[in-house]
């Protein structure tokens, strides 16, 4: 679909391996069928959902901006070619990290309960946000930014060091439904909702930073006083 200039419908599918996701583990639990091959299967298919998929939408989305926009298209736009040539060599880079990230994640036994770095579904959330962004609030559009070859190299090399960073954050894993013991993850739900309400496809990127803010105000508070 990205490469036949479908950004928005790929960001929509990429959504629903997020949900798929999220309710994946939920199953293997209920069922009592998780296992090691599971658990290798789902990392195999989240390096193509969450980064091989999103890596092709970061380098069209020039491109893909410019095809519903043409009015909008500036001199540079000619240029393209060469503009995601060099994407994806940053893009790419990006899927290596992605992948990376999910082996640390399977061998890494601290991240039972809690995340280590940024999952990779949050990071693809937060790329796909821009195709959906392009086409339905494109006056919400960093165009200025996604031009630069170079800023959008920056922006990938960026987001692939947060996939392996140390930044520990905490998991939307929902192992019973009651609030006690949940408060932090139906509060960052429910703050979601609302913005997802208020400002459509440009709370995603938004929401995701929260998400990390908000790990990072735990990690502090849990922090001993010296």
């Amino acid at each position: 679909m990205s490469f036949h200039g479908q950004l928005a419908a790929a960001a929509f599918c990429i959504i629903a391996a997020a949900v798929f996701d999220f309710f994946d583990g939920m199953a293997a639990r209920l069922l009592k069928s998780n296992n090691i091959i599971g658990k290798d299967l789902d990392s195999l298919a989240d390096v193509v959902s969450f980064g091989a998929a999103p890596a092709f939408i970061i380098v069209h989305l020039k491109s893909y901006y410019y095809s519903i926009h043409p009015a909008e298209a500036s001199p540079n736009y000619l240029h393209i070619s060469f503009y995601e040539e060099q994407i994806m060599v940053f893009a790419f880079i990006m899927v290596v990290f992605s992948a990376i990230r999910l082996a640390i994640f399977n061998n890494d036994t601290r991240q039972s309960t809690s995340f280590i770095g940024v999952p990779t579904p949050a990071n693809a959330l937060f790329i796909i946000s821009f195709a959906l962004i392009a086409n339905y609030q494109p006056q919400y559009f960093p165009i200025s930014v996604i031009e630069n070859a170079w800023m959008v190299g920056g922006i990938c090399l960026f987001l692939s060091y947060m996939l392996v960073s140390p930044l520990p954050l905490f998991a939307l894993k929902f192992k019973q439904w009651g609030f006690k013991g949940n408060e932090v993850r139906y509060l960052f739900v429910a703050a979601a909702a609302v913005l997802i309400l208020l400002f459509k496809f440009v709370a995603i990127p938004i929401v995701i930073v929260l998400y990390v803010l908000t790990s990072l105000i735990l990690n502090f508070a849990k922090k001993p006083n010296v």
